[in-house]
Order: C-alpha cells, then structure tokens, then sequence
C-alpha cells in the first residue's frame, strides 16, 4: 500500500522520490512535455512529467 505525504511535507523533505495526492489545479504543456500542477489542502506543486519516462500512460496524462 501507498504511503502518501502531504504536499506541503513532500516540499520541506525537498529531494528524493515522494507520493503526493491532490487535485489538478492547472494543466499546460506540449507534445514532449507536461507540467500539472497540484494541490492539497497545504500547498500547491508543479509535477513535470516527460514523455520519454512514460510509454502507454501518457495518453492518461495527455489527457487530464
């Protein structure tokens, strides 16, 4: 099971691999690249995600 931390947490913890949740506040982006940004109930965080890390699922974030 997933052990997800808050944004605001994952901020102060500052490198390394976290697992956030959140809702989508804001989507921009190309082909190559996507930038989502997300948010909690304590902070806000852009995620970026390349397509070259990603095979099927990024019709799944093509699409948010």
């Amino acid at each position: 099971m997933t052990s997800y931390i808050s944004i605001q947490d994952a901020m102060k913890q500052g490198t390394g691999k976290v697992s956030i949740r959140g809702w989508v506040y804001r989507e921009r982006g190309s082909n190559k690249l996507k930038f989502i940004t997300l948010r909690d109930s304590t902070n806000i965080i852009q995620c970026v995600f390349e397509r070259s890390d990603f095979g099927k699922e990024w019709n799944e974030i093509d699409h948010i």
